[in-house]
């Protein structure tokens, strides 16, 4: 009853505009790129145009954001987003993108008082209330066909109302329609939709609740009909005592290593044997005061350091804004983590001066000399990315660059040894790969075997000069090589 008057609240939200919408005279939407954030939904749109799209997104309250996107092969689609990614974008083809341009229409008086108090739930309370509530019966063969079509509607748009059609189909017991509602929470069959329904209009003060009630339902088809992979995939991580997991599912699946490895191995179908599994399900709602017990846990494990996860952090903020009489133990934790992060920041600092303090000595040992080997070029090269631009800018003025981080920082500054650079490291990496075929030759040599005749390269001894005409040494390198550079 709860579930049917609340969908009915928002129906009428979620319903899109048959009427199409032309952007206003002075609206500007984004080509060849799209907002950085997660779709909701991706429409065949094949023979329609970005302003289709966009009329769709307006009709949409859920939507921020649309993407018109023509691939190499098929008809264009067309993505809706719940947001705009921090307004950061990304370069892509073939797309016209752009935001919302009407406002999202207002929630009657009573929508927002649902809202409201929706607001007020925490997770656990809408997994227990979306978890199976088995009515066994048998299905008609219209509410089989029904429970089909639902699914492929759902992998083309996910609308929440959608999915609890589907569980009341599935709260028959049929096996197909129960599949049929976990493969709607896993996602399209082609991964292209890999986070599922991750949508909901059912708010609380913490999250999405679609993983917990995927392992409710998980556990009823694995208890009722037995194994399936669809449903290994959520019991994975059901457990919330074994998985780490903050939040409740009221799902226990015992397990250790040894048998974790063997619903792995089921569930990406190494093996077709099941493992056998005790699972059992109650309820993920344990009352006040077994969440303020999780809180003050939680509240503790951020204040010591042990709790660092995200999720950790959005879960005591979250239950904290519903209970301000904790705001002290919080601001607590906050100030402890705030502390542990700038400690780490200034750890990191000293050893980036001590780094630096190393990388001047080796400057000052070996920039004044007038001539140096190559390792001591290679080691003085190696730290003057440590000193600074104009330490490595010097450098290149005096020697040939050899690492390639180098060049590209020099062509990065715009620096007229750009190509040489470039052409230096190149030519260390053709070095690089002679010694290697020479080293190859000598061990198959030394070894007598039978592949020595295979390395036929001709080395030759090549003197080399710095941009003084100063003798630097000899190198090993190829005839070819030698021929490049001019070698006599």
């Amino acid at each position: 009853m709860i579930r049917k008057f609340l969908t009915a609240s928002v129906l009428s939200a979620l319903t899109l505009a048959s009427a199409a919408q032309e952007p206003g005279p002075g609206y500007k939407p984004l080509i060849d790129e799209y907002h950085q954030t997660l779709e909701y939904t991706n429409k065949d749109f094949t023979g329609k145009d970005w302003k289709a799209c966009k009329a769709v997104c307006e009709a949409d309250r859920r939507c921020q954001a649309f993407s018109h996107f023509k691939p190499n092969t098929g008809g264009a689609r067309c993505i809706l987003r719940p947001g705009i990614g921090g307004g950061h974008t990304t370069k892509a083809w073939g797309t016209v993108s752009g935001v919302r341009e009407t406002p999202i229409p207002e929630l009657s008086p009573e929508q927002a008082f649902a809202k409201s108090e929706r607001a007020k739930r925490s997770l656990e309370e809408v997994v227990d209330l979306y978890a199976p509530r088995m009515k066994p019966r048998k299905l008609t063969a219209a509410e089989k066909s029904e429970a089909n079509a639902l699914l492929a509607k759902i992998h083309d748009d996910p609308v929440w109302p959608d999915v609890e059609r589907l569980m009341v189909l599935a709260e028959s017991g049929d096996r197909e329609a129960m599949l049929n509602l976990l493969k709607a929470f896993k996602g399209k069959p082609d991964g292209s939709q890999s986070t599922g329904i991750w949508f909901t209009p059912w708010e609380s003060w913490y999250g999405v609740p679609q993983e917990g009630i995927a392992a409710r339902w998980a556990a009823e088809y694995w208890m009722r009909h037995g194994a399936d992979t669809v449903a290994m995939g959520f019991l994975i991580n059901a457990d919330s005592l074994e998985a780490g997991h903050v939040i409740e599912y009221g799902v226990e699946v015992p397990r250790d290593q040894k048998l974790l490895g063997k619903m792995w191995d089921y569930y990406w179908g190494k093996t077709k044997k099941a493992p056998k599994l005790k699972i059992s399900a109650g309820k993920a709602y344990q009352g006040e005061a077994a969440l303020r017990a999780k809180y003050d846990r939680l509240v503790a494990g951020r204040q010591s350091g042990t709790e660092t996860h995200p999720i950790v952090k959005d879960w005591t903020e979250a239950y904290a804004r519903r209970h301000p009489e904790v705001a002290g133990s919080l601001a607590a934790a906050k100030t402890a983590e705030d502390k542990r992060v700038q400690d780490e920041i200034n750890r990191r600092l000293a050893q980036v001066a001590l780094s630096r303090e190393n990388s001047q000595r080796v400057w000052d040992r070996l920039s004044g000399k007038s001539q140096l080997t190559q390792e001591e070029r290679l080691e003085l090269e190696a730290h003057v990315g440590n000193l600074g631009d104009d330490y490595l800018e010097s450098f290149a003025a005096r020697y040939p660059i050899s690492y390639d981080s180098s060049a590209k920082r020099l062509c990065a500054l715009g620096n007229a040894a750009c190509e040489q650079a470039k052409a230096s490291v190149a030519f260390a990496r053709q070095l690089q790969e002679a010694e290697y075929a020479r080293n190859a030759q000598l061990n198959a040599q030394a070894s007598g075997s039978s592949s020595a005749t295979s390395y036929s390269l001709p080395f030759v001894e090549v003197r080399t000069y710095d941009r003084s005409g100063n003798y630097v040494g000899t190198q090993t390198m190829t005839q070819m090589q030698a021929d490049i550079i001019g070698a006599r």
